[in-house]
């Protein structure tokens, strides 16, 4: 049965958790939206997916800077921050730097994703 979260969990860096988790589902279908249109989606399917494609590079990189591969890598995939080196290189930030840069790319993420 599904409980609603707690007092504590229901924020998450100025966000309610369920918004995170949503904004979050929506980084996720980043390579399925790829392969979408890879496949030979319709023109105007194809337009509305890359434009989400875009939204996503364009806010990772805003937010990343420096670290844009590893942060895109990261709300893209799950990738954890332990693991991001074995396929990119060590990330040039500490974690907490590196967290501070995810947190800010789903602030982000929530002011150009409307409802």
């Amino acid at each position: 049965m599904f409980k609603p979260a707690g007092k504590k969990r229901q924020q998450w860096c100025g966000i309610s958790i369920y918004r995170y988790k949503e904004l979050q589902a929506f980084c996720l279908q980043y390579a399925e939206k790829q392969k979408r249109i890879t496949a030979g989606a319709k023109k105007r399917e194809a337009q509305r997916l890359q434009r989400d494609l875009d939204l996503i590079e364009e806010t990772a990189k805003e937010a990343g800077g420096e670290v844009y591969s590893w942060l895109l890598v990261n709300v893209t995939t799950g990738t954890k921050y332990a693991d991001l080196s074995r396929d990119l290189g060590a990330v040039p930030l500490p974690k907490r730097e590196f967290d501070e840069r995810r947190q800010l790319f789903f602030l982000k993420m929530d002011n150009r994703r409307a409802i």
